[in-house]
């Protein structure tokens, strides 16, 4: 056996020379820690998206230090959030960090110190020069100006027809019809389910993306499966289709998969062909 032991292979592997190397008195211990990460996840995307209780697991953060945190990096004029909703419709956070702006030398005085711990000085123009090639690795930042015509552009390009809004009527009007016939067969003591549905503007705009790629009839029967297979797990009828019950139902049966182009919407297909093998047709 061997008498010498890497340290590496304990999983302890973060460099303390460097880590020394930042202004722990401005940022913190856990302000690096959430920098590396963000530098480490949007060095090669424009924008990073991630849910707030996945980065507080990931970090051991608590929500108010992470708040307090993202706010001292907006502040120094570094990092950008906004919130969207992921393809499951639930709220996420999205990140940009601003590569440009770190490698300004104000902004480097805030993030790492200006000499060691030996008292060597450190290097902030070769980090600033490494900062500038990450940033010209993305687009230019958009102008109040341009973001205004993306929006414009982006409302035009998804907007909501008419014919759709009639389209989620149906939809809507099948879930309750189909309710009430599981209803009516429902034996003693068996669960009731409850509840409506109704399309909100983010699911009015995915079901067009829908029905511009899927034909209404394919998009209605497979929802006409989807809604009995929902009731039926109600008192305990387990599916393949629907192993554990989704926490929106309409944004579950809308998913799409962008990096999937024979199989982009999913839930849509699988319950489409179950209605054509188990529904013949109506």
């Amino acid at each position: 056996m061997s008498n010498t032991v890497k340290i590496s292979t304990l999983g302890i592997q973060i460099n303390f020379p460097t880590w020394q190397t930042f202004n722990l008195n401005n940022l913190t211990n856990d302000g690096v820690v959430l920098f590396q990460y963000l530098v480490f996840h949007c060095e090669n995307v424009v924008e990073w998206t991630h849910s707030d209780n996945d980065l507080l697991f990931e970090l051991g953060l608590k929500r108010t230090r992470l708040t307090t945190l993202r706010n001292k990096f907006k502040a120094m004029g570094i990092l950008e959030t906004r919130i969207i909703r992921n393809q499951y419709d639930n709220k996420i956070t999205a990140y940009r960090l601003d590569f440009a702006e770190v490698a300004k030398p104000e902004k480097l005085n805030l993030i790492y110190r200006n000499e060691d711990q030996k008292g060597q000085p450190i290097n902030l123009a070769e980090l600033s020069q490494a900062y500038k090639v990450l940033a010209s690795k993305h687009p230019k930042k958009a102008t109040k100006k341009d973001q205004s015509n993306a929006t414009i552009s982006e409302r035009q390009q998804v907007g909501v027809s008419s014919s759709t809004k009639n389209f989620a009527n149906v939809l809507e009007e099948l879930f309750t019809d189909r309710r009430k016939e599981y209803i009516k067969a429902l034996r003693s003591g068996q669960r009731t389910p409850v509840g409506q549905i109704r399309f909100s503007p983010t699911q009015l705009k995915n079901l067009e993306k829908a029905v511009r790629a899927l034909d209404q009839n394919y998009i209605r029967n497979g929802f006409l499966a989807y809604c009995d297979t929902l009731n039926e797990t109600y008192n305990g009828k387990y599916s393949e289709l629907l192993p554990n019950k989704p926490r929106n139902m309409l944004s579950y049966f809308l998913v799409f998969k962008s990096n999937s182009s024979e199989d982009s919407y999913p839930t849509i297909r699988s319950f489409s062909e179950y209605y054509t093998t188990n529904y013949g047709i109506e």
